[in-house]
């Protein structure tokens, strides 16, 4: 039984295989249509799109289209840059016509630059070739495609761009050189080697800068760049707030991580874990003398240090109405003052009295004054900074509101005494984060999104829009031995001006 089943089974098999053979076949190859030809086509440059009869062959130079139609058959040729090119080709059974296009070769392919500046007289690179020419000047027989443009004039940033050069085109390059006779701009969109382009404060010790950002601390000396950050020094942490440069020439760091003072190469470092610190995010530094200092902290409130002892006062033992300092300041008085986010500015007096000025009691109820703004007292109570002009008259930033007055604008403000300030509403800025006074006594506001402010008895203000300011975002001022300004930008990195002197 078993032998049979199993020749039942091949002979099953068998007649399975010998049906799947019967459906396979093999196509014979294509023929060439009948009456049919081929043209060979080549360019220079190559990589030229082929086109027969209005219609995309698919094929690119060098090649041969086959398969075509005995007579006459139009060739073109689409290469980026260059103007169409077309020519009737005759195809003959069974052989091989062809066709060169040289457009290297071919005047009518050539293209034109125009090339201008604002100073004119620019000198011109083109493919960093320098030309005996400035500007303007309109070059001609350009093969078409991208050329690097670049002019350079002495006192100015170098100008980069790009040129698509076209068949019987214009390409027309006209660029406002931006001065460094007044306003440098030192950011990585110059080719500057700055580490960051987004800086929280800057501070001079002569005419070296010091620099701080969410990446650590930046120094630029002799046209040199470093960075310290946590990886390569003691810096405690990357986020630095504040710089301070005492006296003695010492640089105080405020950082998330805690106080650090910097003494030539020695580095010492204040935190909670070795100092009477209560809290490591240090805001800002003020000194009362060369042994005594005031350090404000982000969430603990302030601290004095005199070398030995530290002495906190915070919402819990003082009159501050916050722990949440933005800054303090030693006037010239001896007073202390302590800028807060939400609490108004506090001063304490060397009698121990202490003052708080805020958004009520900064200015009489139902009076004013015109030329300032039409708010009598502070806008809100967030106050960020605080400086002194040479009246020692105390003049504060205001922020924008929090809390309650959330979003209410800024401004500035001075003190006229003996209780009452005159208010700037929105001036120089709604938001303003730094005051300094200059050599000269002129006070510059550093307005978060409104530009640099100088006021000398008037406001005036740099922005993009009236100077090469390069950025609005302006954090923080200071001046060098050789009275320029430096300013930290959030965005466009440090800037010089020059225009203090």
């Amino acid at each position: 039984m078993k032998k049979i089943f199993y020749s039942a089974a091949i002979i099953l098999l068998a007649l399975l295989t010998n049906s799947c053979e019967k459906e396979i076949s093999v196509s014979k190859p294509e023929e060439p249509p009948q009456n049919s030809g081929k043209i060979y086509i080549g360019s220079i440059p190559p990589h030229a799109a082929i086109f027969i009869n209005n219609k995309n062959s698919g094929y690119f130079t060098p090649d041969t289209v086959t398969y075509l139609d005995d007579g006459n058959q139009k060739v073109t040729l689409k290469l980026e840059f260059y103007k169409d090119s077309s020519e009737i080709v005759t195809v003959h059974k069974d052989s091989t016509s062809s066709i060169f296009f040289d457009y290297i070769n071919n005047p009518t392919m050539r293209g034109y630059l125009y090339l201008d500046s604002n100073p004119r007289s620019a000198a011109i690179f083109i493919n960093d070739s320098l030309l005996d020419k400035t500007t303007p000047i309109t070059i001609g027989d350009l093969l078409p495609g991208e050329y690097s443009i670049r002019m350079e004039m002495d006192g100015y940033w170098h100008s980069n761009s790009v040129a698509q050069i076209r068949s019987n085109k214009t390409e027309r390059i006209s660029v406002n050189l931006k001065d460094t006779l007044m306003w440098v701009n030192y950011n990585t969109g110059h080719g500057i080697p700055i580490p960051t382009d987004y800086l929280t404060c800057v501070a001079a010790d002569g005419n070296t800068v010091w620099a701080g950002s969410f990446e650590g601390l930046i120094k630029y000396e002799n046209n040199e760049w470093k960075l310290f950050n946590t990886n390569n020094s003691m810096l405690p942490a990357n986020h630095i707030n504040r710089i301070i440069v005492d006296e003695q020439r010492n640089k105080w760091i405020c950082t998330e991580g805690g106080l650090v003072k910097i003494n030539g190469e020695s580095w010492t470092i204040y935190n909670s874990s070795n100092s009477g610190l209560p809290d490591n995010n240090v805001i800002s530094v003020a000194f009362e003398s060369s042994t005594t200092m005031w350090i404000g902290l982000k969430s603990a409130g302030v601290v004095k240090f005199d070398g030995v002892n530290w002495v906190i006062y915070d919402h819990s033992n003082s009159p501050l109405r916050t722990n949440d300092i933005n800054s303090v300041a030693v006037g010239p008085d001896g007073t202390k003052w302590f800028c807060t986010k939400g609490g108004g500015i506090t001063k304490f007096y060397a009698d121990s009295l202490w003052k708080t000025y805020d958004a009520y009691n900064s200015a009489p109820r139902g009076s004013g004054e015109p030329g300032g703004s039409s708010w009598f007292g502070f806008p809100n109570d967030n106050i960020q900074c605080i400086n002194f002009d040479v009246n020692d008259t105390a003049w504060i930033g205001i922020g924008i509101g929090t809390g309650p007055m959330a979003g209410n604008d800024g401004g500035s403000a001075y003190f006229k005494g003996p209780v009452y300030w005159k208010t700037y509403f929105r001036t120089p800025g709604k938001n303003i984060l730094s005051i300094t006074k200059d050599h000269n006594g002129i006070l510059w506001f550093a307005n978060a999104e409104g530009g640099l402010s100088k006021y000398d008895g008037g406001f005036h203000t740099f922005t993009t829009a009236n100077s090469n300011l390069e950025n609005n975002r302006i954090y923080d001022v200071a001046e060098d031995e050789s009275h320029n300004l430096w300013l930290a930008s959030y965005g466009s990195g440090l800037i010089k001006y020059k225009g203090n002197h």
